[in-house]
């Protein structure tokens, strides 16, 4: 919500007249801060989070350097392409496509990421092995005529 009301304002701004200004310039401020305060308290660590309990044991020290380097490529991307974003689609468009963007990225978790509230690590672990076995039975069954 915050990334919208920043492509918003950034939108309407010349459309502002001064008088709303003097309320309307605390907008882009406040919605900076929520924003961050967003990121830092649910959406920018879950990722970190998650990786305890999807990764199995096994595997979670090469998965979570994997994680990790991806985050930071796709940061330095992120903050690498701004300023060619503001040039081609302006600041309004460049908010409004990474609301956009973490919409869809809500929308695909909300669907793909399982519940675990309540399971221990084990079970989780336990959850993922099963789901692995059916998906190679199912293969080998499609395989056989």
């Amino acid at each position: 919500m915050s990334l919208f009301a920043q492509a918003a304002f950034a939108w309407l701004f010349p459309y502002i007249t001064p008088e709303i200004m003097v309320y309307a310039k605390w907008i882009p401020i406040v919605a900076f801060f929520l924003q961050y305060l967003g990121f830092g308290l649910g959406f920018g660590v879950i990722n970190y989070l998650l990786q305890g309990e999807i990764l199995p044991s096994d595997m979670r020290s090469i998965g979570n350097g994997l994680i990790g380097i991806f985050d930071n490529l796709f940061v330095f991307l992120s903050v690498k392409s701004i300023p060619f974003l503001i040039a081609s689609i302006g600041v309004g468009g460049m908010y409004c496509l990474y609301t956009i963007l973490v919409l869809i990225t809500l929308v695909v978790s909300f669907f793909t990421m399982p519940e675990t509230k309540g399971m221990s690590l084990e079970d989780i672990e336990d959850f993922y092995t099963a789901m692995k076995k059916t998906e190679r039975i199912e293969k080998k069954s499609h395989m056989q005529p």
